[in-house]
């Protein structure tokens, strides 16, 4: 596992996006955040749940616990324009040493090292 996917490229992938497959395709062992199964799942239609919980399995899904949390914290704090979700989905990737592969970035972290940012929207 060498990534951890997050929810925009989910949801591009989901609503047929080329460009999120292709991104999808180079990290075929990968992992999402509690938070993105949980955004995702919220969002799923009625009729789609099923399927979309099929996909979701692909992943290896990493728990929220409390070395995330601080680091999600000390993110959000050092930068007000990261909203939370951003920061926890970007703790959960280093702390568990992966690269967030992710479209949405705040500009604050948008030449982080640990972020690939694998096609604009």
């Amino acid at each position: 596992m060498s990534a951890l996917i997050d929810t925009g490229v989910l949801f591009d992938y989901l609503a047929g996006v080329s460009t999120a497959r292709e991104a999808l395709e180079r990290y075929p062992s990968s992992a999402i955040s509690v938070l993105t199964w949980v955004e995702v799942m919220a969002l799923a239609p009625a009729s789609k749940e099923e399927s979309t919980r099929n996909f979701l399995r692909r992943f290896e899904r990493l728990a929220f616990n409390e070395a995330i949390a601080d680091r999600a914290a000390l993110v959000a704090r050092a930068h007000q324009d990261v909203p939370l979700p951003f920061a926890i989905a970007y703790a959960t990737a280093r702390i568990n040493t992966l690269k967030l592969v992710t479209v949405d970035v705040p500009s604050a972290l948008r030449d982080d090292a640990n972020i690939e940012i694998p096609y604009e929207r």
